[in-house]
């Protein structure tokens, strides 16, 4: 069983390093400089889920080929705070009790913390 242990740690960090979510809701390390660009202030009604509708549905200032709708990165922040973006940051894992903010609007579920974001993808793929 001591054997399997460091096989199990060595692909959780294959796939955070590579900038990918290890799974929906992961807690993320931000930054003043804002991991993800693109803000929106829930207010009472926070939620996860609302948060992921409102970046699956926003529109974008890009050029072709590129979908001008939606991104692929939902994230809570700070128990109102919704961030949307197109990729994740190699090694930007934080543990997840770091995350341990309740959303408002949902307080089974939480919203992230003060520079912690939990992560959700939207559905949104680019080509």
């Amino acid at each position: 069983m001591k054997s399997f242990v460091p096989i199990v740690i060595v692909l959780i960090m294959g796939l955070t390093t590579k900038g990918e979510l290890s799974y929906p809701g992961q807690c993320i390390k931000d930054t003043t400089a804002r991991v993800f660009g693109n803000y929106i202030e829930l207010g009472t009604a926070s939620t996860p889920e609302r948060c992921i509708k409102i970046c699956r549905e926003m529109q974008r200032d890009v050029p072709p080929p590129t979908p001008r709708k939606g991104f692929p990165y939902a994230g809570m922040q700070f128990r109102t705070q919704c961030f949307c973006g197109s990729s994740i940051p190699a090694n930007a894992g934080a543990p997840s009790r770091e995350c341990n903010m309740p959303c408002p609007g949902d307080k089974r579920k939480k919203c992230g913390g003060a520079y912690r974001m939990n992560v959700y993808p939207t559905g949104v793929k680019y080509p």
